[in-house]
């Protein structure tokens, strides 16, 4: 019997409320936990599982954020940057399909190439920006006779810039992508 006041309607409303309430949490928290499942089973495992097999890849970590994945990738020395990170970000692009994602290289850079980088970085942003590659690799090669680096390459691919420097153990990675790449997918002169 409801207490003097309180009908009985409103007391079974409360009840209901209680009961829609908890279902509500209940319903989120599996909606929630099953995208997570869906997610690992059909993301991060199989980038997972490709990574751990590759012999260019020495450690992986994949973080999923707000807008986009980021996958942190720790090349071994490889023989073509280029080469090495193209087969990784077509594979990685095939499986991510249309989730969006960045990949990061990490590097084995000393103090040294780190010096060398951000005065040679100059160069290579202007050719990724205008296509004028001639122009930067005679300002690399001047560059690095001053830095007395011996052992630098660049790589010009379609989409990206591919800088490898080393110094004995130790070396650096760079992608830059070429915004003139952009300008010649529309079909305009760069």
């Amino acid at each position: 019997m409801a207490p003097p006041g309180v009908n009985r309607f409103m007391q079974i409303n409360k009840r209901s409320m209680v009961i829609i309430l908890i279902s509500t949490a209940i319903a989120l928290a599996l909606l929630v936990g099953g995208a997570a499942l869906v997610k690992n089973a059909r993301v991060d495992r199989p980038v997972s599982m490709f990574l751990a097999a590759n012999p260019d890849v020495l450690e992986y970590r994949i973080e999923a954020g707000n807008t986009e994945t980021l996958i942190s990738i720790e090349l071994a020395p490889v023989a073509n940057v280029q080469e090495s990170y193209e087969t990784l970000e077509a594979q990685i692009r095939e499986i991510m399909k249309d989730r969006p994602y960045r990949i990061v290289l990490k590097d084995n850079r000393n103090q040294r190439l780190d010096a060398a980088y951000y005065e040679l970085h100059f160069s290579l942003r202007e050719a990724a920006a205008t296509g004028h590659f001639v122009t930067m690799a005679e300002e690399m090669r001047s560059r690095c006779e001053d830095l007395q680096l011996t052992d630098v390459r660049v790589y010009v691919g379609e989409e990206n810039l591919y800088l490898d420097a080393r110094d004995g153990e130790h070396y650096l990675y760079a992608v830059m992508p070429r915004q003139d790449a952009a300008v010649l997918k529309r079909g305009e002169k760069a």
